[in-house]
């Protein structure tokens, strides 16, 4: 079945770039073996150190006050008759959804260097 098919086999660098390792035929660093001892090995956490990562942040937090205002004037005007055709409970609930589903986006799009 699969047996003929070559496979692509990659290994991180230094600074967390994927390589080629295998096939020889198209390999962009040689395989570093053994693997370096967890105590060998370092980790530097860099966030928030791009533009983008820091506009991302902040379109983020954006719209997490816009969610937060919408829901405020949700509990405000609960007893308004257009707010009541609309169901404020159901609504409330999908807009704290949309704030985590907003939070998810910065596991998404922070880029966490080792």
């Amino acid at each position: 079945a699969n047996r003929e098919k070559q496979m692509l086999l990659l290994q991180y660098d230094d600074v967390t770039k994927a390589e080629i390792v295998f096939p020889l035929s198209s390999d962009t660093m040689s395989v570093i073996y053994p693997i370096p001892t967890w105590d060998e090995r370092t980790y530097k956490r860099v966030m928030l150190s791009k533009p983008l990562e820091k506009i991302m942040v902040g379109i983020v937090c954006m719209n997490c006050v816009i969610l937060l205002g919408i829901i405020l004037i949700m509990i405000i005007n609960r007893n308004h008759s257009v707010i009541k055709a609309v169901s404020p409970t159901f609504v409330i609930i999908s807009l704290l959804g949309l704030i985590f589903v907003n939070f998810s986006l910065l596991t998404w799009g922070l880029e966490n260097n080792a």
